[in-house]
């Protein structure tokens, strides 16, 4: 399996959890504890936390030497600079390239995810977000499947390895 495949796994494994209370929660602070420098008990918006998260648990699933460090940005806008700081495991582009898995962040409002699927004939794609809902939210209650379009995504990030 490819780390790609692992992000895709682990990602869809937590598709469920909610927060308990506003921003927070025993699965939620798991997720902001990847965030350098931040509370995760105090509230604040996790998406790119729950991101960050799943990209450490994917490698640690993958078992490999890794020459790259897992994110850990709170920043929904924050991955492109930490992809371009990192080797060629990953590549950074500035719109949705086609790809399967990978992470992405929206051109509208400052929000996150993993693509799990490559888009359809009319450029839809299937995500997993943390800190959104039903209705696509940046700061929704939970984990949730959605489907989100290419004309949107500001940044996508794939791994080659």
């Amino acid at each position: 399996m490819s780390l790609s495949d692992h992000i895709k796994e682990v990602a869809l494994a937590e598709v469920g959890v909610r927060e308990e209370g506003t921003n927070v929660g025993r699965r939620v602070n798991e997720y902001k504890a990847c965030c350098k420098g931040l509370d995760p008990k105090v509230p604040w918006y996790w998406c790119a936390a729950f991101v960050c998260w799943v990209v450490k648990e994917a490698m640690r699933k993958d078992g490999r030497e890794f020459t790259f460090k897992p994110p850990t940005t709170a920043a929904a806008y924050g991955f492109d600079e930490w992809s371009l700081a990192q080797d060629k495991s990953t590549t950074t582009y500035r719109r949705h390239p086609g790809k399967e898995i990978g992470l992405f962040s929206l051109r509208s409002v400052s929000h996150c995810g993993v693509a799990i699927s490559a888009p359809n004939k009319d450029g839809w794609f299937i995500t997993v977000e943390g800190n959104t809902n039903g209705g696509g939210s940046r700061n929704g209650d939970g984990v949730y499947k959605r489907l989100r379009h290419v004309k949107d995504v500001r940044d996508f990030i794939s791994f080659t390895v």
